[in-house]
């Protein structure tokens, strides 16, 4: 899993990245690999999820 965060959360990496651990350990899904480190280029939201589709009203999100 990699997860990205804005400049402004850069002193709470640890705590990020122990919190996410946490979460996942909670819903019994165990992580192989867990990098956290800052976002450098903004990514779009179609590049980050491109199974959402944007409709007029609404947004709808296929899994």
């Amino acid at each position: 899993m990699l997860i990205h965060y804005p400049d402004e959360l850069s002193k709470h990496e640890s705590d990020i990245r122990e919190n996410i651990r946490k979460i996942m350990s909670r819903n019994n899904l165990d992580l192989e690999y867990l990098a956290v480190e800052q976002n450098k280029v903004p990514i779009q939201v179609s590049a980050a999820f491109p199974k959402i589709f944007e409709r007029r009203n609404s947004i709808n999100v296929t899994i």
